[in-house]
């Protein structure tokens, strides 16, 4: 086989790949389920930040993260009313953010309590764009495409809010 008929043969087969991954969309349910439980560990793990920092910047952060992902929530359930999904929503938080939670509040010194938060901060906003970006491009509901295009402007804003708090801390961490 020629070089160029390789390169061809391998072209298609990764554009088959991806093809595949674009219809494997994230069920609807399985995304309502994954944007409640998110929205829960913002919520919780940024009013511990209120309780546990002093940064004028990471409460700042805090607070917004409890606004806006309040109003997600409530977005949410209202979207859930007119959409074809028809589930409970999780109360809880799942295993894996139960013990990023149960982390943060056992941090005993503000400086690290600060770090792991903007660490799960970054790393939650990014699957966050991820998935919501993901949803509103491919999800099969309506309403929750339209939801997830919505929010999506807002976790971004987020994602690169978080990002610039974790620069600085590592500007002034290095000085």
């Amino acid at each position: 086989m020629s070089q160029t008929a390789a390169s061809a043969v391998i072209i298609t087969a990764l554009l088959f790949t991806g093809a595949q991954k674009a219809d494997a969309a994230i069920s609807s349910e399985a995304f309502v389920e994954k944007a409640t439980i998110a929205n829960l560990f913002e919520i919780e793990s940024s009013k511990l930040a209120l309780d546990k920092s002093h940064d004028h910047t990471v409460r700042k952060f805090a607070e917004r993260m409890i606004d806006d992902h309040e109003k997600a929530s409530d977005k949410l359930e209202e979207t859930l009313e007119v959409s074809d999904v028809d589930m409970e929503l999780p109360t809880t938080l799942d295993q894996e953010h139960r013990a990023t939670l149960d982390k943060l509040r056992g941090i005993s010194t503000e400086d690290e309590f600060n770090r792991q938060y903007v660490a799960a901060q970054a790393r939650g906003h990014e699957q966050a764009v991820s998935m919501f970006r993901d949803y509103a491009k491919n999800g099969k509901d309506e309403a929750l495409r339209e939801f997830a295009k919505d929010v999506l402007l807002t976790l971004e804003s987020h994602h690169e809010g978080i990002k610039e708090i974790k620069t600085e801390e590592m500007k002034t961490s290095t000085q």
